[in-house]
């Protein structure tokens, strides 16, 4: 038998309210540095349809929607990001209805069958990793080992350095601002 629980919070004015735990967030990027941007050459975001289409789903507490500003690969233009049961699936290009529609057939799937499924084929050529934790969706390889070199830090801090001293060529007359720190002046 179903036993209801509740996800109670209590916030800073003391209140108690029950917090909603969906099983997945789907982020939205419709207004980053490329993703929607018709001015710049990229397809519009259909915005209104991945909102009417999630409430005619009724999936506000099941699977939450965020519609926003960038989410990093920039690569790509209208990018999704689909979090579900802990796992992340990335979504480029998603700017036609049929791609929106086949979106949240995936995430009804998902549902039904209680747990992450891969892509359907009609999402496939558009599923893409932007996680170091994740492996590509194809299988393949790879190398993203980028070792921070100690010559290219040690480089840029000596040009962050002040060329007089500790204190800067002005030092005698500078004062510091209380509560606030600078990497040239002592602690």
């Amino acid at each position: 038998m179903y036993e209801r629980r509740r996800n109670l919070v209590v916030r800073p004015d003391g209140r108690l309210v029950n917090v909603a735990r969906p099983r997945g967030q789907l982020f939205v990027c419709a207004s980053g540095c490329c993703c929607g941007r018709v001015e710049d050459g990229f397809a519009p975001v259909p915005t209104e349809l991945f909102h009417r289409e999630w409430e005619r789903r009724r999936l506000r507490n099941v699977v939450h929607l965020t519609i926003g500003g960038c989410l990093g690969p920039c690569a790509l233009a209208n990018v999704v990001l689909l979090l579900f049961d802990g796992q992340a699936q990335w979504f480029h290009s998603m700017n036609r209805d049929r791609l929106i529609f086949a979106l949240y057939d995936h995430v009804d799937s998902m549902l039904a069958a209680d747990g992450v499924l891969p892509p359907a084929p009609a999402l496939a050529p558009y599923h893409f990793t932007a996680s170091s934790w994740q492996p590509r969706p194809d299988g393949q390889p790879v190398d993203d080992f980028r070792p921070r070199r100690r010559a290219e830090s040690a480089a840029a801090e000596a040009a962050h350095a002040c060329p007089r001293g500790a204190g800067g060529p002005d030092s005698s007359t500078r004062q510091a601002t209380p509560g606030r720190r600078s990497a040239s002046w002592p602690i």
